[in-house]
């Protein structure tokens, strides 16, 4: 096997697809440094599955895809494949070629292709297993693996010599099987901790089931107790209602007449209320005169008091005015005196202001001269200098002019070449991509058909499942609904069923004879009932039951010598009456009668023995279809005899004139009408379980076809998302072909345009030289005068900034002295602002302070005035009020005697108003009373209702005092049950029917003692917590899951002991392979190291050896004339020959189909390149190497050698050719530049 092609796809930097078409032999891969040869070696390792960005000089699996460059875009994905031929024997397989291929987008996803067949990783992994091919086997070897090998601790290092000695499969199975074992032991665990689990819950429910025993009695005796006393108290507390209603309708009574005798007296004192009431206005009259006389003096003197006390404040605040404006006019004469002063000092600071003025006016103007002067001399400095520098720039672009002339015209043929050498492979590669773009766009309407097509199926395979779906929803409806029909069913014939067992409606001496109280030889199983013994059909029951009355429970017996003894046994034994049907009589009836169908024909024996009895019995009866059939067939027929004739209505008609009609009891309560509504039960159960039988089928039919549909909806998504994938891809293909299409015609059309722009600049370029040098010469000539005339304005120009300097600092001086003098005098003219401000403020507060004066005198007479009115007033107002005062005493005194005659009146209203109250409390009390004995009977009828489910009106307290000491009756026995107790599940009466005198006994019932037993069975109850009603069916499932997990538990324990067993074999074959390998390497190592080093000595040894399959492995080696055999001291060219020799030696037991070495060679000096290169030609003949290299005499080793150029910037390209050996020339491959020749360093 070897590795034939290599096709690359948007990797790193191969932005076109490249293939790598390989021989057998060795393979050189040149070029310059960074044009991405590695990237070769990069491609194969990450096809084989390499999974670390780091290892491929990556941060992550998107840095592999192209990401563009100045020129082109970024690719959306990646993918390289590797084609392997002659793979027959090497990897087991029935293709002579099998290609392997990996993709990654942008988006994260990668896929990896076995024949264009979607894989995973483990199946690469597994088809390369034990041949040496991997990301991690001996087939690659570049610089940094040669120190990983070397220098990685021993326990690492074995990776290759098992990938040599071919335990990889195995160290994989064992892997898998240790998986595996793993799992086992945590179902294991699982397993045992939910039987443990099990064991524990098997004895919870045990005791759960005894407790649902205990509950079920308590709360039967509690609930019948507890409704027994709620019936009780209903009764009495109905009987206190009553009682309490005539008491409230007496008192009720009793109120009314008190209630008249009130209205009476009411009547009588309204007209004295009336007249009270004007009095009382009257009074309220006068006081309201009194209180406004009274207010008018007080507010007169009130008035001549203040306006007396105001007289006062104004003389006070004259004086203060006065006073004020006295001390204002001497402040006013010292401001004049102070002004006088300030306006003298002012004049002398103006004049001395004005002298420093000059002063200053003809030191800045020196300043201003020499400054201008220094202006003018500095500008033209400058305008000099940049003379001089646009001269030395135009030389120096004169010259960079002249330099690229010179190189354009000596470039020109190289550019010309390139040109045209762009120009050729732009229309090769337009002619590929337009067959590429054909092909893919042929492909892409094609999965584009059957992408529509796919979509298609998929709706239709989602329309039948949703209507299977449907289908099956529908039939699990019905399935519930008829299993609800089945329940009820069922539970309906239990009830029955059980009234039968109960002989409900039998009469007490048939039970007491069919339990065998008669004894020997009386027993029950010789004592049948007549009812058990006939069979009617169920339209007939109403009439066979009528027609046999008291027979229907009768005992047969057919022995008549012994029946005698067994009368004379009922009366002995005390048994209650009882109907015997023995040896039949003479009959006297027609056996037939026209008209009439006989009894025997609706009513049959089950057993033949009974015929006759029933015949016997039965004899002259029969059945009329309705009572006015028969009695028109008795009018009709006088003559003819019967015994008696029944009616489909039940109504019987006695030949001596006898008739029983009336309602009959319903099917469930008759005998025989049980035994019919059994048998119609039985019947409808029987057609029920057929039909769910037949649904069941049906929905198992449903569920298989859900899921066959679910698969093949699951298989038509996944064909149509790999469809929908494979046409994205495509899209993408067809997108990115037409772009590379469309930037290669612009290639083109750009590189022609260049390529004649080149032509016609050539001669403009020779002429633009000439030019140049010309203008150059010039300039330089120039350049020197202006040089010296700067020189010269610099000296005048430093003289003339000294003078500049000493200028402004004489003005700076003087300027300083005239503001120094301008401040001063600033200050004296605010100083006389301030003093005239403050006068004028002086002679303003003077003025209003005089005109105040004025205003306060007027004032004053006006008060002196209104005090001599407001005293006259006071005196007017004084004399009113004594009069007014004599008129409210006399109305007071004709208001207390109308009091005093209302308050004698009132009193008796009083009286009776307390009566009134005090009947009215009473019947409130009764009335009270009554509300909450009527909602102690509505709660105790509401609680009885919600906890009981019973109306407790209905219900006779003694009975249900009665069913509360009923028993038990056993029905289901658990073996494994604590202390082997049975659980009784539902009561039944072995008492029978309770009689009056039964009842009696209940009369006395000390009710403290039921509530209280009552109330300690609830508590009882309350305290038993949570109870599981179903615990015994629980509990069966929970053993059945016991027994299963058991079993499940010991074939977990038989597959671990299997699994260990294969472990072990797998262990022994390793170690023999590897043992066996190891030493032929070990062997090999040392000729090989021998050989490349010319006299080295190398070794191999297994440390820490206890298991072979954990040793580490140890490497020594020892160049000519060293004696430290350390690597880690070793030179690097002298670890290269250990790693090469070891990689040989490895060679030497099992060759790789391929080998990659990347740069190996690199640290290897002329004479190891020699032995190395030897060496290598030696194992062609197993092998094929494929070598990125630098030295020249590794690539005149190589059958054949591939350049790798980057033209473009960052886009990487492959040029071919082979070595002719016969002429040690070498000969470029089909399609490329002949001439060309390959980078290298």
């Amino acid at each position: 096997m070897y590795l034939r092609e290599v096709t690359l796809n948007g990797f790193k930097s191969f932005a076109d697809i490249t293939r790598l078409e390989l021989q057998p032999g060795v393979t050189a891969i040149v070029g310059p440094n960074g044009c991405g040869k590695s990237n070769i070696s990069d491609s194969i390792r990450w096809v084989l599955g390499e999974q670390s960005a780091k290892s491929l000089r990556g941060g992550s699996m998107q840095d592999i895809i192209f990401g563009g460059s100045e020129r082109r875009k970024a690719l959306p994905y990646c993918e390289v494949s590797l084609t392997f031929s002659d793979c027959e024997a090497d990897l087991g397989a029935s293709f002579h070629e099998v290609e392997v291929s990996r993709r990654v987008t942008r988006d994260g996803s990668s896929q990896y292709r076995i024949n264009g067949k979607v894989s995973r990783l483990k199946d690469i992994q597994r088809l390369f297993m034990d041949t040496g091919v991997g990301q991690v086997a001996y087939s690659f070897l570049v610089q940094g693996q040669v120190d990983q090998i070397l220098s990685t601790n021993p326990a690492e290092r074995r990776t290759i010599f098992e990938e040599a000695a071919g335990i990889t499969r195995y160290k994989s199975q064992r892997r898998e099987t240790l998986n595996k074992l793993a799992l086992v032991d945590s179902n294991l665990s699982r397993v045992s901790d939910v039987i443990d689990e099990v064991s524990r819950q098997i004895g919870s429910l045990k005791r759960q089931a005894s407790k649902a025993v205990r509950y079920k009695r308590l709360t039967h005796r509690q609930s019948h107790l507890e409704v027994a006393l709620y019936a009780f108290q209903i009764r009495e507390l109905d009987a206190s209602i009553a009682e309490i209603e005539a008491e409230s309708e007496r008192i009720r009574t009793e109120a009314n007449g008190h209630r008249k005798k009130i209205e009476e007296l009411e009547e009588s004192l309204s007209s004295e209320r009336a007249r009270r009431s004007e009095t009382y206005q009257e009074i309220e009259n006068l006081q309201e005169t009194l209180f406004k006389f009274r207010s008018a003096a007080e507010s007169a003197e009130s008035q001549a008091q203040m306006l007396e006390t105001r007289q006062g404040d104004h003389r006070q605040r004259i004086q203060r005015l006065r006073a004020e404006i006295q001390r204002l006019t001497e402040q006013k004469k010292e401001l004049e005196e102070r002004g006088a002063e300030e306006s003298q000092s002012r004049q002398e600071k103006l004049n001395l202001l004005g002298d420093a003025d000059s002063e200053t006016a003809e030191k800045q103007k020196q300043f201003e001269a020499v400054a201008r002067a220094l202006s003018e001399k500095e500008s033209a400095f400058r305008q000099e200098r940049e003379a001089v520098v646009q001269v030395e720039n135009s030389i120096t672009r004169l010259r960079s002019r002249c330099t690229t002339l010179e190189v354009d015209l000596k470039s020109f043929e190289v550019r010309h070449a390139s040109h045209g050498e762009t120009v050729h492979s732009a229309k090769e590669e337009a002619e590929r991509i337009a067959e590429r773009e054909r092909q893919t766009v042929q492909t892409l309407e094609q999965r584009r058909k059957d992408a529509e097509e796919a979509d298609q199926i998929l709706e239709s395979k989602k329309a039948d499942l949703a209507r299977i779906r449907e289908e099956f929803r529908t039939a699990q409806t019905n399935i519930q609904e008829i299993d609800r029909q089945l329940a009820r069913t069922a539970a309906r014939k239990q009830v029955l069923q059980d009234l039968q067992d109960r002989m409900e409606g039998f009469g007490e001496g048939a039970k007491s004879i069919l339990k065998g109280k008669l004894g020997e030889p009386f027993t029950g199983d010789r004592m049948k009932l007549v009812s058990a013994l006939i069979e009617v059909d169920s339209e007939h029951t109403a009439a066979a039951e009528a027609l046999l009355g008291n027979a229907v429970d009768a005992i047969v017996w057919n022995d008549a010598d012994e029946l005698p003894q067994l009368l004379q046994t009922l009366r002995s034994k005390g048994i209650p009456r009882t109907a015997l049907l023995s040896t039949p009589g003479k009959n006297t009836a027609e056996s037939s009668v026209k008209g009439l169908t006989a009894a025997l024909s609706i009513i049959k024996p089950k057993e033949e023995a009974f015929a006759p009895l029933l015949n016997a019995l039965l004899d002259g009866c029969y059945f009329a279809e309705s009572e006015e059939a028969f009695l028109q067939w008795k009018s009709e027929n006088p003559s003819s005899r019967f015994d008696r004739v029944v009616t489909q209505e039940g109504t019987v008609f006695s030949a001596n004139g006898l008739l029983v009609a009336g309602k009959t009891l319903e099917g469930s309560k008759s005998l025989l009408g049980r035994e019919a509504e059994i048998r119609r039960i039985d019947k409808e159960i029987s057609a029920l379980e057929k039909e769910l039988d037949g649904k069941r089928e049906k929905i198992q039919a449903d569920q298989e076809s859900i899921e066959n549909l679910e698969a093949e909806l699951e298989q038509s998504r996944e064909r149509r998302n790999e469809i929908h994938r494979e046409r994205a891809t495509l899209e993408a293909e067809a997108k990115a072909l037409h772009n590379n299409r469309e930037k290669n015609a612009r290639n083109l059309q750009e590189a022609e345009q260049k390529l004649a722009a080149l032509e016609e600049s050539r001669a403009k370029s020779e002429q633009e030289l000439a030019d140049a040098r010309k203008n150059l010469a010039d300039a330089e000539q120039n350049l020197d005068g202006n040089r010296n005339q700067i020189g010269e304005m610099e000296t005048e120009i430093e003289k003339l900034r000294a003078d500049r300097d000493q200028r402004r600092e004489d003005w700076t001086n003087t300027r300083l002295d005239h503001a120094s003098r301008k401040q001063a005098l600033e200050m004296v003219e605010k100083g006389i602002s301030e003093i005239q401000r403050r006068t004028q403020e002086i002679d303003s507060i003077c003025r209003s302070r005089s005109a105040e004066i004025d205003q306060l005198d007027t004032q004053i007479a006006d008060a002196a005035e209104e005090i001599e009115l407001q005293k006259a007033t006071h005196e007017d107002a004084l004399t009113n009020l004594k009069e007014l005062k004599e008129k409210l005493e006399a109305k007071r005194g004709e208001l207390r005697e109308l009091e005093e005659f209302l308050s004698k009146k009132e009193e008796s209203v009083s009286d009776s108003r307390k009566a009134l109250q005090e009947l009215d409390q009473t019947l409130n009390r009764k009335e009270v009373e009554l509300t909450r004995q009527r909602s102690r009977v509505e709660f105790i009828l509401e609680k009885s209702s919600g906890e009981n489910a019973v109306d407790v009106r209905k219900i006779d307290w003694r009975r249900s005092l009665w069913d509360a000491d009923r028993d038990f009756k056993s029905r289901i026995s658990l073996d494994d049950m604590e202390d082997g107790e049975d659980l009784d599940l539902d009561p039944v009466d072995r008492r029978g029917s309770p009689s009056e005198e039964d009842l009696s006994q209940y009369q006395n019932t000390d009710w403290t003692a039921v509530e209280d037993e009552s109330k300690k069975l609830r508590d009882k109850i309350s305290s038993m917590g949570a109870v599981n009603l179903v615990a015994i069916e629980e509990y069966k499932d929970l053993k059945e899951r016991y027994e299963f997990l058991k079993a499940q538990s010991q074939d977990l324990w038989n597959s671990k002991e299997e699994l260990l067993r294969a472990i072990d074999e797998i262990n022994e074959t390793s170690q023999t392979l590897f043992q066996k390998t190891f030493d032929k390497i070990r062997e090999n190592f040392k000729y090989t190291y021998d050989h490349l080093t010319n006299g080295g000595t190398a070794d191999l040894e297994l440390i820490e050896a206890e298991d072979i399959l954990d040793s580490g492995i140890e490497i020594k080696a020892r160049p000519p004339g060293v004696r430290t055999a350390t690597l880690s001291l070793l030179s690097g060219g002298q670890r290269t020959m250990a790693a090469v020799a070891l990689l040989f030696a490895i060679y030497m037991v099992k060759p790789s189909p391929f080998c990659v070495l990347d740069e190996l060679d690199a640290p290897l000096d002329d004479a190891n390149i020699g032995r190395f290169t030897e060496m290598l030609k030696s194992f062609t003949e197993f092998s094929q190497f494929l070598i990125i290299t630098h030295n020249k005499r590794t690539i005149a080793a190589s059958n054949s050698v591939f350049g790798v150029t980057m033209q473009e910037k960052g886009v990487s390209r492959l040029v071919s050719m082979r070595f002719n050996h016969s002429t040690q020339k070498a000969e470029f491959a089909e399609g490329e530049l002949q001439g060309k020749a390959i980078a290298t360093e």
